[in-house]
């Protein structure tokens, strides 16, 4: 295709089609040269039009249309109209208008001061969000007047105290946010401080990581809530190096199990590569809880070894263990070098798998292990595993195990669904389809 001769009469002819506004804005910003003024005004307008109309009724266009407009023109004034349309859209996405404000900096900061005074109390979040992703000390003051006012909401006022603590190093707020971080109070303050740290970023996370270790009893069920709070916005932050290495020092002292374990949870959320050598010496931990977290975390790295994980299938002191190495080896991907062996290695265990061991028992709390090692060859793909959880399942149609898992009441009757509906080959149909008419002609 040849080049447009003129391509801003081209911009021009998408202007006023409502649903190509936004293309014109891109086309701009794709780097044409020598952009007229006034077509730069004419796409702008047309784009803020979008982003403050309140029956424009498309949010993410919305969305999209409020980075275009920063990015075209970086004007400050024009966060007025963003907030504006974020009070339109749905609470989700204003998330992401927020972010697109924070990125107008220390020169958006008096017009987002300006309106926080003025806005009604469920849109002041956001803007409160946005001033601390800016991090400019103009808002120390505001926020302060924010968190002591009566109508402020609880939630804002958290996430104003955790700005206050972690981008302003203000002293007096970290003794009023603390005792919600460290769940002293109720159980949902707690959660609220946690999930705003989290949107705060990886610094703000590590701050509160270091002090749940540093002022809670281990022992405490303040410290079970708050542990497993940081695990939960952790996962959201892959390889954060900050986090990896505070806890890597940390752990060169640790002596308690449950911060070992708590260590090790944290290294596989984060899959911090840095961790590696360490979870695998702690496979070896004669503790029943370091050892399982230690597989558990070691399958959530990148590298991980699948040699490793197959030892794990063997170990018959403690299920969890096997269970995380299961679960780890069914998310390997079908292309990799080492597949033939992780499913040669499952199936190996699948055989081995005692149906009436105590701890394989049949019950609606525990899903039977057998099972889970069918999900892993589904999960892996590849003709040999989709072959060997068939081979399993066909054995099984005779069983008389019992069985209550997905409603079924038999082991044969859970082989019989796996066949008809989860394998989803030609052979497992094929044999579904004998089975079910042999059932068919016994009822006759």
């Amino acid at each position: 295709m040849g080049s447009l001769y003129n391509p801003f009469d081209f911009i021009r002819t998408l202007i006023p089609i409502n649903s190509n506004k936004h293309v014109a804005a891109q086309c701009i910003l794709s780097g044409i040269d020598g952009i007229p003024s006034d077509l730069l005004r004419e796409v702008a307008e047309s784009l803020r039009a979008i982003v403050g109309n309140e029956y424009d009724g498309r949010e993410l266009r919305r969305d999209n249309c409020a980075i275009l407009l920063k990015e075209l023109m970086d004007d400050p004034s024009d966060i007025e109209i963003i907030l504006q349309g974020m009070q339109w859209v749905p609470y989700s996405l204003r998330y992401g208008m927020a972010e697109t404000i924070a990125l107008y900096g220390s020169n958006g900061v008096e017009i987002l001061l300006e309106k926080m005074e003025i806005f009604h109390e469920q849109d002041k979040y956001h803007i409160v969000l946005a001033l601390g992703w800016i991090g400019d000390q103009r808002a120390v003051e505001s926020l302060r007047k924010l968190i002591i006012a009566e109508q402020t909401s609880n939630y804002t006022r958290i996430l104003a105290l955790a700005i206050l603590v972690t981008c302003f190093e203000d002293i007096y707020s970290k003794s009023e946010f603390l005792p919600f971080l460290l769940f002293q109070r109720d159980n949902e303050s707690g959660k609220d401080a946690w999930w705003q740290l989290n949107k705060l970023g990886e610094e703000a996370v590590l701050w509160g990581v270091k002090e749940i270790m540093r002022k809670i009893d281990i022992r405490s069920m303040q410290w079970l809530n708050a542990s497993d709070m940081c695990l939960k916005i952790s996962i959201g932050f892959r390889n954060n190096q900050l986090l990896g290495k505070f806890l890597l020092k940390k752990y060169e002292y640790a002596n308690n199990v449950d911060e070992i374990v708590f260590i090790f949870d944290i290294f596989g959320a984060i899959a911090f590569e840095e961790a590696e050598n360490i979870l695998l010496e702690g496979r070896s931990n004669p503790n029943c809880k370091i050892k399982a977290a230690a597989i558990n975390a070691y399958s959530k790295l990148s590298g991980f070894k699948v040699a490793t994980l197959i030892d794990a299938l063997n170990d018959n002191k403690d299920i969890r263990n096997v269970r995380n190495a299961i679960s780890a080896l069914g998310k390997l991907d079908s292309r990799d070098k080492n597949i033939s062996i992780a499913v040669n290695g499952l199936a190996r265990r699948l055989l081995a798998t005692k149906l009436n061991e105590e701890n394989e028992r049949w019950m609606f709390d525990l899903y039977p292990t057998a099972m889970l090692i069918i999900d892993a060859l589904i999960s892996i793909n590849t003709p040999e595993a989709l072959h060997k959880a068939t081979e399993w399942c066909k054995a099984q149609l005779d069983s008389e195990h019992s069985a209550r898992y997905a409603g079924y009441k038999s082991l044969s009757d859970v082989a019989y669904f796996y066949l008809q509906y989860k394998i989803e080959t030609e052979e497992a149909e094929e044999i579904a389809k004998e089975w079910g008419k042999q059932k068919l002609e016994q009822v006759r």
